[in-house]
């Protein structure tokens, strides 16, 4: 019934996160502000100031019931098919003549 796209994200606020859809262009961004606190990294592993992705929907997607849900770290973004398609998609027996 849906596509699901989860990206992994931990530690994040979801105000920060970007979600556009434009001509069937799925782009999810996110900037995280810089904070007051300094830390003294001998080095630092990860870098989550700054990431997009992005990916191609297809036209099955219905555009207007599209969702998005952050929790746990786990950025979920639902993309509901197109009721014409869900019904062209259901399971047929064909009769053997």
């Amino acid at each position: 019934n849906q596509y699901l796209l989860e990206i992994a994200v931990p530690g994040m606020d979801k105000k920060d996160f970007e979600i556009e859809i434009e001509n069937d262009y799925l782009k999810v961004s996110k900037e995280k502000k810089e904070s007051n606190i300094s830390h003294n990294y001998s080095r630092q592993q990860f870098d989550y100031n700054y990431f997009e992705k992005s990916f191609f929907l297809p036209e099955t997607i219905d555009l207007n019931k599209v969702s998005s849900k952050y929790d746990n770290g786990i950025l979920r973004i639902m993309l509901p098919k197109k009721n014409e398609v869900i019904i062209n998609n259901k399971k047929k027996l064909i009769a053997v003549k």
